[in-house]
C-alpha cells in the first residue's frame, strides 16, 4: 500500500496474467479502480507480485521487483526507471546478495535517508537480515547494515527516526506454519538493533507495525492458525510490552494458511487501512487461484488494549 500526496492510495497486487499491477483509490480505500499492469522500459511487464511498494513523501513510489531489483517512478506509476542497487554483504568472510523476500518496503527519515530491509540465506531455515539505504530519495542503495537474524522485516518510523521492526524468525516447525514474529527496535536510524524478542508463537508471521498519532503501536498479522486470517494487538508503552490475550480478528474465513501478509497504513482520520489475502474458494488444487486481496478500513477502538490497574 502507499499513500500519495493528495491524498489517494495505491495498492499492488498479481494481476490475473500473474503480473505485478496497480490499483488506485480516489476514497481512501472504500472502492478501486482496475488494475493496472507496471510495465518497465528494457524489462517490460513485472512478473509475480510485487516483495515491496511505499511511497515517499513528494510521491515519489518505490517498487520492488523480480531479481532484487528495485523501480523507481515520480509521476504516479505511469512510467518506471530502475535504480542502482549494491545489495552485496558479506558474513563471516563469505558474500551473499540481498533479496527482498516481501516486506513494508522503503521508509523516509526526517533527513531525508531513505531504508528498506533485505535478507540473505546461510541455509534453509537459517537467515540474515539487513538494512539497506539511499540518500538520493531511492535512485541508488548501498551501506548495508545488520538487523537480525531473521527474513521478512516490517519497519515503522517512530518520533525522532527510531524503528520498529516486525520479524519473521523461524522455529522448529517447517514452511509457512514453521514461522513466529519477533520484535525489535532502533534508537539510531537503523544502525544498531536490540536483541529480538518473541511476542507470538508459531504460524502467527509475518507482522507489519503501524505507529499511530495517540503513540499506540499496532501490529496486524498473518493468523495461520484457525481461524485462518489475520488478526491485530497493540501497544501502549512503545513495544515494551502487547496485549496478546485481547487480539482484533480483522479476517477469519480463510479455507486453509494460504491467507494474511496484511500491509496497513494509519490514515489521517485515526482509521486504519489493512489489505490483506486470503482463500476464499477451494475449486483448485492450486491454493494461488482461489485467492481474493481484500482492504478493509477499521478504527482501533480507543480503550484497547484495555488498561489494566
Amino acid at each position: 500500500l502507499a499513500l500519495l500526496p493528495n491524498g489517494d492510495l495505491l495498492a499492488t497486487q498479481k494481476s490475473s496474467d500473474g503480473n505485478v499491477a496497480l490499483c488506485r483509490s480516489r476514497d481512501t480505500g472504500l472502492s478501486w479502480e482496475p488494475p493496472r499492469e507496471v510495465d518497465v522500459p528494457g524489462r517490460g511487464k513485472l512478473p509475480g507480485r510485487a516483495p515491496m511498494f511505499s511511497a515517499l513523501a513528494d510521491g515519489t513510489l518505490l517498487l520492488g521487483g523480480p531479481g532484487a531489483a528495485i523501480y523507481r517512478s515520480s509521476d504516479e506509476g505511469s512510467s518506471w526507471q530502475e535504480s542502482d542497487v549494491e545489495r552485496t554483504v558479506s558474513v563471516d568472510g563469505a558474500s551473499y546478495d540481498l533479496f527482498w523476500g516481501e516486506n513494508s518496503g522503503p521508509h523516509e527519515l526526517s533527513d531525508g535517508t531513505v531504508v528498506c530491509s533485505g535478507y540473505m540465506t546461510f541455509e534453509p531455515g537459517r537467515c540474515r537480515a539487513f538494512l539497506l539505504r539511499s540518500t538520493d530519495g531511492g535512485r541508488t542503495w548501498g551501506d548495508a547494515t545488520p538487523l537480525a537474524a531473521a527474513s521478512e522485516v516490517n519497519l515503522a518510523v517512530l518520533p525522532g527516526d527510531g524503528m520498529f521492526a516486525c520479524l519473521r524468525v523461524q522455529t522448529d516447525g517447517a514452511g509457512e506454519g514453521g514461522a513466529a514474529l519477533a520484535v525489535t527496535e532502533s534508537h539510531d536510524g537503523g544502525r544498531t538493533w536490540k536483541d529480538p524478542a518473541r511476542i507470538l508463537g508459531k504460524a502467527q508471521s509475518p507482522g507489519f507495525p503501524v505507529y499511530l498519532s495517540d503513540g499506540r503501536l499496532v501490529i496486524t498479522y498473518t493468523h495461520r492458525q484457525f481461524p485462518f486470517g489475520a488478526q491485530a494487538i497493540a501497544s501502549r508503552d512503545g513495544g515494551a510490552t502487547w496485549d496478546t490475550a485481547h487480539p482484533i480478528i480483522l479476517a477469519w474465513f480463510s479455507w486453509d494458511d494460504t491467507c494474511g501478509h496484511p500491509r496497513s497504513l494509519a490514515l489521517a482520520d485515526g482509521s486504519i487501512l489493512t489489505g490483506y489475502y486470503a482463500r476464499l474458494f477451494k475449486g483448485s488444487a492450486n491454493p494461488s487461484t482461489d485467492v481474493v486481496g481484500h482492504c478493509l478500513r477499521w478504527r482501533p477502538p480507543d480503550d484497547w488494549p484495555p488498561t489494566i490497574d
